[in-house]
């Protein structure tokens, strides 16, 4: 019996050997590229490979495309938050001296107007609220109600409603957004405040809404379209803390973010422009697991703050450290889809290769939003897998011999 339990354990370590020689190997992430839907382009870089999202691209600023609009327009004529330019759902505040009967609170409705007791519907969506009290008093003295030099009004705002703006261009997520959600909130003494909800119609909010802008973005120019005028505005000065031009936004309004076709990694921060975080697809796994429950990374490990780069994320992941024997060969894949040019990256690194040089940009790139990682064991590990796959398999055949 004892010559037949070293036959066996002999046969498990030959079958051991012969496998991690002789198995086909897993396919390489290289050979990806060749199974991906037509018209999707694919590159894969290898261990050695630098990387870099803007290599072999043209580096001159995208030109911004003529439009059938008026001349361009001073953003402060564009309506600042000084002079707000009004959207269908604002709520105002209208107060006439000696004229009780013309007040109270109003909304602007779907068709832009807004509505007080003995006047006819005034014009207010889309003008300034200088041009809604002139228009109030205008239709004081046409109705005779009262007299040119006896009219004082005072028109405040309440709350600003959401409004859809259209965001396009250099940004995670371009498309149409609603800005501005929010409710009107009571003051100490339960009334509510005036004016204090336009901070989120502002061009900052708009590129939140549509995920942020990407590292390519041209911040120096970008394009405000508003009905028939337009105006180009400077946001640069959001990254280093210098003065920024503030525009309330009208619903309607068209963004677009120019790109400079360059890759600046000093764009990939948390700011006011850009996204404080992003969602990141993880897979560490060493063996299969029962239930996704068990599976499951961290939530915390999959939002990594912007501008999070490989290595970190790796870590996050777990894929770094433990036994050297078993763990410092660990291949760490990154697939990635270049907002540059819409190919999908797969990015090959070794944990040594990261660790030795983290700080090169090409070898360590920066995380970016949907971007997938995963992580191989080194041959050490699966040598030890593919054994113990085996003493699975006959280790049971043993015992029923021994029955």
């Amino acid at each position: 019996m004892p010559g037949k339990t070293m036959k066996t354990f002999g046969f498990l370590i030959v079958s051991t050997l012969c496998l991690s020689a002789c198995t086909t190997p897993a396919m390489r992430p290289s050979s990806t590229c060749d199974v991906l839907p037509d018209g999707k382009r694919c590159h894969y870089f290898a261990d050695d490979d630098a990387y870099a999202r803007d290599r072999g691209l043209v580096s001159a600023p995208e030109p911004v495309q003529a439009v059938p609009v008026g001349p361009a327009t001073p953003a402060w004529e564009m309506g600042g938050v000084g002079d707000p330019v009004l959207s269908n759902g604002d709520r105002l505040a209208v107060k006439v001296l000696n004229g009780e009967e013309f007040s109270g609170e109003v909304e602007i409705d779907a068709s832009g107007h807004l509505y007080l007791d003995y006047l006819p519907p005034i014009a207010a969506a889309g003008q300034r609220l200088g041009a809604v009290k002139q228009r109030i008093a205008d239709a004081l003295v046409e109705q005779q109600l009262m007299l040119e030099g006896a009219i004082f009004i005072s028109v405040t705002p309440l709350s600003w409603a959401p409004i859809d703006i259209t965001v396009s261009g250099a940004v995670f997520e371009p498309g149409q957004h609603t800005i501005n959600h929010g409710e009107r909130l009571p003051d100490d003494l339960g009334n509510l405040e005036s004016g204090d909800r336009g901070g989120q119609r502002t061009l900052a909010a708009a590129m939140r809404s549509s995920g942020g802008v990407r590292p390519d973005a041209d911040l120096t120019r970008i394009m405000v379209r508003r009905g028939e005028h337009q105006t180009a505005l400077d946001l640069s000065a959001v990254m280093d803390g210098g003065v920024v031009p503030r525009l309330l936004l009208q619903d309607g309004d068209r963004i677009h973010v120019p790109s400079r076709r360059i890759f600046d990694e000093d764009l990939a921060r948390p700011s006011q422009l850009t996204t404080p975080g992003v969602r990141v697809f993880i897979s560490n796994l060493t063996q299969p697991a029962d239930s996704n429950s068990e599976s499951s990374v961290n939530s915390e490990s999959t939002r990594l703050p912007y501008g999070t780069r490989l290595l970190a994320a790796a870590m996050a992941a777990n894929c770094v450290g433990g036994a050297q024997v078993s763990n410092a060969s660990r291949r760490v894949m990154l697939v990635t889809e270049n907002p540059l040019n819409g190919q999908v990256d797969i990015v090959e690194r070794s944990v040594d290769t990261l660790l030795a040089r983290a700080r090169k940009p090409e070898v360590n790139p920066v995380i970016l939003p949907g971007d997938s990682l995963t992580c191989y064991d080194s041959g050490v590990t699966n040598l030890r897998e593919l054994a113990r796959t085996l003493t699975d398999m006959v280790l049971p055949v043993h015992l029923l011999g021994l029955l």
